[in-house]
């Protein structure tokens, strides 16, 4: 289940918990109201994989179990056969949904090789998992990731002080690394854009426009 809180009204019925709608888990996906970490996990992971489905089966006298991928329902793969952005999006998903409030989350390069869309979502889960009382710390280098992030508290769904960036950099005069602190506002805007900050597509596309290099 998703992770239970004592701000999050809950009815055990059936083996079921049922969320006070009032106060419902930000982490619910949109299409899937039911706290039932297999279908949330299931709703997620066809966002960032669309056409995926997961089917997870234990066989409980051998102690293992076993999570298998659908593609668009028409065959069914185990997570070797399969690409490694996807079995290892699952873990990271997994975790996020399943953690409780006050609890901690700790990922690096969770974007590894997903697509833009998977990345963004991803960056979406990881935001709202914020929203819902749980600290997440994140290593990346994907700005689709942090903008995923941004579009939350632009959405409404996030409360943007929740979010803190980090930029960690060399400084090769000083011969040490450095943070800069980030902030984010309500309108998913950034406080600040420091230099060699997700800023290699903009100059790329500066170039590309204007035919000199840099």
């Amino acid at each position: 289940l998703l992770s239970q809180s004592d701000s999050i009204r809950r009815l055990l019925v059936g083996g079921v918990y049922h969320v006070d709608e009032q106060q419902r888990d930000p982490r619910l996906h949109a299409s899937e109201p039911r706290s039932i970490l297999h279908r949330q996990v299931d709703a997620w992971m066809k966002e960032i994989s669309p056409g995926i489905s997961v089917t997870s089966k234990l066989f409980e006298d051998a102690s293992v179990a076993v999570n298998v991928f659908d593609q668009n329902a028409s065959k069914s793969l185990k997570p070797h056969n399969v690409g490694f952005g996807v079995s290892y999006a699952l873990s990271i998903v997994t975790a996020l949904l399943y953690t409780r409030v006050g609890g901690l989350v700790i990922l690096e390069n969770p974007e590894a090789h997903l697509h833009p869309r998977g990345q963004s979502y991803l960056g979406r889960l990881i935001a709202l998992t914020a929203q819902a009382g749980v600290q997440v710390i994140v290593e990346t280098h994907s700005d689709h990731l942090i903008n995923g992030m941004r579009l939350m508290p632009r959405l409404g769904l996030a409360d943007a002080s929740k979010m803190k960036i980090y930029q960690v950099y060399a400084d090769l005069e000083d011969k040490c690394s450095k943070v800069i602190p980030i902030t984010v506002n309500e309108q998913g805007e950034l406080s600040e854009w420091p230099e060699q900050f997700f800023d290699q597509q903009l100059i790329d596309m500066d170039i590309l426009m204007s035919g000199r290099d840099q």
